[in-house]
């Protein structure tokens, strides 16, 4: 797994004339990036320090953020300091039908920059929440589960930028399909880039199936995907991306799927697997200062011919649109977006070829056979400190992502096959919350939201509407230091 790296090594050696870049990255993963992100994607819409290439592409290099709060000194670091935060945070969730929920997490994190563009970054954690998680299938200690959740050696000079690790990074947005900024994957990535044009590719192993088959042989799996960036001007870019699932009993890494350049797609009908592949296609423009659009079309599969039972499939894809107007009057900001995923994506007859790693899909989508609507008006009350009033609207259909592959358009009594979206008995749920999110201090971080929520057919049973006051709040305490090693 660690020869691509390899190569990437070398090439990297060979770039001595090449100055290097500072190859620490802004975080990706946790409420405090989150935060990051959004202030940068104001700075984006707003023409000041990033361009679109820096933003299609994530994690984004820290030098290039204009608010850095909680990272102030992880921007400043030089060779001869070791950076290390860590602090303390309460999460509490409280509705009128059931107990006040509250979790704790006690996290620590450690980087430097020890050679000219290269640089570690480590996050670990002991978390309540995630121990709760009724996914979570790993050790437990008095109520908190262990993790680290990010640890990873990055390198970065003009027009290269490699990583080998534990690491999340997002494709095109943070609310991409393919990759999100929220789940963090062991394995490698690289992008090269070659005057408008940017190559990426990454490489992960995902949570397997420790269960072995009846050989004895665990199923493992793997997800390929590469990715080319066109910059058509500064104000517009289009990602085209390609990514396969694959895996089985006892399976290695295919050299095939280590290529590049090379059409997943086109390898996999060649060789005879049963691999999932998907592709999507996504825009980001800024057409007038203080605007940025995004959208992206995830297809996973299509039906061309109408010869077969099997070519009734439905269609499945995925879709995101989302537009920032930042400034839209004085310290105001409006942004909207919509997401639409059908039935059965990500999904596929063999359970280990799922677009999903530990239950959760690879990208920002919530499952499928959903769309939801949300909208958010933003007053910013300081530089690092907004007051939110938001507003979502959902519908869940009766598919899941883990759902049994039932494939009932292959049914010999059908003529013609079609599905309603969403499908079954659709779940819809009303938001409604005012909330502040930032840093009302350096070394405090708040997100508080309160509202009500309206939930038709819950769980996707024929019931009543019922309607919940919601509350959350998280409260973080922050300290960093760097530490002089010379």
């Amino acid at each position: 797994m660690l020869r691509p790296f390899a190569i990437l090594a070398i090439v990297a050696g060979s770039l001595t004339s090449v100055a290097a870049e500072t190859s620490r990255s802004a975080p990706l993963g946790t409420e405090l990036s989150t935060w990051l992100y959004r202030q940068a994607n104001r700075d984006l819409a707003r023409d000041t320090m990033l361009s679109l290439r820096d933003w299609s592409l994530g994690p984004i290099g820290i030098a290039k953020l204009s608010s850095t709060a909680g990272y102030d000194r992880w921007s400043t670091l030089n060779r001869s300091r070791l950076w290390v935060a860590g602090g303390v945070a309460a999460f509490t969730e409280a509705r009128d039908d059931r107990r006040v929920i509250s979790r704790e997490l006690l996290g620590g994190e450690v980087g430097g920059e020890p050679f000219r563009g290269v640089s570690f970054y480590v996050r670990a954690a002991l978390d309540e929440r995630r121990a709760a998680d009724p996914l979570y299938d790993g050790k437990k200690w008095r109520g908190l589960a262990g993790d680290v959740d990010a640890a990873v050696v990055r390198y970065r000079a003009t027009g290269l930028h490699a990583a080998v690790g534990r690491f999340a990074e997002y494709w095109g947005d943070p609310q991409s399909m393919i990759f999100a900024g929220s789940q963090p994957l062991d394995g490698i990535a690289y992008r090269l880039t070659w005057g408008r044009f940017t190559l990426s590719y990454r490489l992960a192993r995902l949570d397997g199936d420790e269960s072995a088959d009846s050989t004895g042989m665990t199923i493992n799996r793997y997800v390929a995907a590469h990715r080319l960036d066109w910059s058509l001007s500064p104000d517009v870019t289009i990602g085209f991306t390609e990514a396969v699932v694959f895996g089985g009993a006892g399976r290695q890494i295919e050299l095939y799927y280590l290529n590049p350049i090379l059409p997943y797609h086109a390898a996999q009908l060649n060789e005879d697997v049963n691999d999932n592949t998907l592709l999507a296609i996504d825009v980001s423009a800024r057409p007038f200062s203080g605007i940025h659009l995004f959208t992206q079309l995830l297809i996973d599969d299509f039906q061309i011919d109408s010869e077969s039972a099997g070519d009734r499939e439905p269609a499945q894809y995925g879709f995101v649109g989302r537009v920032l107007w930042a400034e839209v009057l004085p310290r105001i900001d409006i942004e909207a977006r919509y997401t639409r995923v059908t039935n059965w994506t990500f999904n596929q007859i063999e359970a280990r070829n799922r677009y999903v790693s530990d239950g959760n899909p690879l990208g920002s989508a919530l499952g499928n056979d959903y769309d939801e609507v949300r909208g958010r008006i933003g007053r910013w009350l300081s530089s690092d400190l907004v007051l939110d009033a938001a507003v979502s609207y959902r519908r869940q259909g009766a598919g899941r992502v883990d759902a049994p592959w039932t494939a009932p358009w292959l049914d010999p009594d059908l003529t013609d096959y079609s599905e309603p979206f969403p499908t079954g008995v659709v779940e819809t749920t009303l938001r409604s919350t005012i909330g502040i999110t930032g840093w009302p201090t350096p070394w405090l971080f708040i997100a508080a939201e309160g509202g009500i929520e309206r939930v038709r057919n819950r769980n996707n049973e024929p019931v009543s509407s019922i309607s919940d006051l919601v509350a959350n709040l998280s409260v973080q305490l922050r300290l960093e230091r760097l530490i002089d090693i010379d």
